[in-house]
């Protein structure tokens, strides 16, 4: 495996944390998987650290530590450390330009290397053609449900343009790109114990589902989470097997397809009560098959 030095040959398909005990730079630092296949690992990105982000075209990477932003050109192969003056969980949006850093509130606009605070309070769902989405819970008095969340879509200026209140079930909700759109995985658990999972699509302006689309996964898989929105119809999702192992899918929100990535990790096995945790960045899927 090689050492990133410079511009990568294609975009990153995923990243992730290395699974070894060899006292290797390999070894101690995330590792890189781009859409033809090489794999490099990444200098001052250490295995240790909680996360990376990648941009959704798999150009871009960055990583916090000692309240800096280390920021990777990947095609043109640049380097850039923005001062944020917090710590927290970078993450970013859909635009590849700007990133939120979780748990510190602040927006870094990674081109002008300029930070702003994100105003209003809540978990940040997403960001829309409109603005950054919060979700804030509370209790609720409606009938049969004891929490209810909201979403709130707040404009650059900070100001709150558009909101709604949905069932405490729906939490965790995203946010399609256009706004027009919620998508959900509600857990849903019957006399026989949970429910295999769908995905339920729901008009923020009415609240009411839209529509419900079941992915095709192979027998003994359910949807777990809702990784992001790809464009208005299509999805990432991550979906978990009999064992409990982790896999994730590119949606068909048309036709319920479910199309696997082939994400490989050397050194991790599924073993039955034993179920491999990874842990991965996914970056670009636009060209993504079954194996890589």
């Amino acid at each position: 495996m090689q050492e990133l030095r410079g511009p990568l040959p294609a975009p990153v398909r995923y990243a992730y944390r290395p699974v070894c005990d060899e006292p290797t730079a390999a070894c101690r630092h995330w590792t890189l998987v781009t859409t033809t296949g090489e794999r490099w690992w990444v200098p001052g990105a250490g295995a240790g650290d909680d996360g990376i982000t990648l941009s959704r075209d798999g150009r871009r990477l960055a990583y916090l530590r000692d309240r800096h932003l280390t920021l990777r050109d990947l095609t043109a192969g640049t380097v850039k450390r923005i001062r944020v003056g917090k710590e927290g969980y970078p993450a970013f949006f859909r635009d590849s330009r700007h990133l939120l850093v979780r748990d510190a509130s602040l927006i870094v606009d990674v081109e002008r290397g300029s930070t702003r605070r994100l105003k209003g309070s809540g978990r940040v769902a997403g960001r829309t053609a409109e603005g950054v989405v919060l979700a804030t819970s509370r209790s609720s008095r409606a009938p049969g449900h004891l929490t209810a969340v909201t979403y709130t879509v707040h404009s650059p200026e900070g100001e709150a343009v558009r909101r709604a209140e949905l069932p405490g079930n729906l939490d965790g909700a995203a946010p399609s790109p256009s706004g027009r759109a919620l998508a959900v995985v509600p857990d849903e658990v019957t006399r026989h114990g949970r429910a295999a999972r769908a995905v339920v699509l729901i008009d923020p302006a009415t609240r009411a589902a839209t529509r419900t689309v079941t992915p095709r996964l192979p027998a003994g898989w359910r949807a777990e989470e809702i990784v992001r929105w790809e464009d208005e119809d299509t999805l990432v999702i991550r979906a978990t097997g009999p064992w409990q192992e982790d896999a994730y899918h590119v949606l068909d929100l048309a036709t319920g397809d479910a199309r696997r990535l082939g994400i490989t990790v050397p050194g991790v096995t599924d073993e039955l009560l034993n179920p491999a945790n990874l842990i991965v960045e996914i970056g670009d899927v636009s060209t993504a098959g079954r194996t890589s």
